[in-house]
């Protein structure tokens, strides 16, 4: 199973697309009279510039992930993987997410504060139930993914390595 990031893929070709766009537009203006040239790059070429540095900075803060090895389901269908967010000193945040169809499909399940979860902590009980153990006392949230029931127990006992 691979494992692919979605919410990444959608940020770079966000960017990737922004920049394009401006870009496409400043060249469509280029035999236009040149106060509409002038008004039109000054507009165009900023926006894509800024597309461009939210795709550099979407790849640039990849880095700030950390991802535990895949749980896999008994039957081998699904797997869980933590996503640990190290933001620095802002903080960060703890993704559990549940991937399916050899890894194309993936939901969140889970969302809390950093270090909320770790992988010891997630446990399959059946193919279709999945229970995260958690110290966060206000998680971001804990939902079902399709089929998949979702448990989210609180304790607070419970403390990262």
């Amino acid at each position: 199973m691979f494992f692919i990031e979605w919410w990444m893929v959608q940020r770079i070709v966000i960017g990737v697309s922004i920049m394009l766009l401006g870009i496409a537009v400043s060249w469509y203006i280029r035999r236009r009279r040149i106060v509409w040239r002038i008004l039109v790059r000054l507009v165009s070429l900023p926006v894509a510039a800024l597309g461009g540095l939210l795709a550099l900075l979407t790849i640039t803060a990849s880095g700030c992930q950390s991802y535990s090895e895949p749980i896999y389901s008994p039957d081998h269908l699904r797997a869980v993987r933590v996503r640990v967010s190290d933001l620095g000193a802002t903080g960060g945040g703890t993704n559990v997410e549940v991937y399916s169809l050899h890894g194309l499909r993936s939901d969140l399940v889970f969302s809390g504060n950093w270090r909320t979860v770790d992988s010891w902590n997630v446990h399959w009980i059946g193919n279709d139930e999945l229970q995260i153990t958690h110290y966060d006392p206000a998680p971001g949230y804990c939902r079902d993914a399709g089929s998949i029931r979702v448990k989210c127990v609180y304790d607070d006992k419970f403390q990262p390595r």
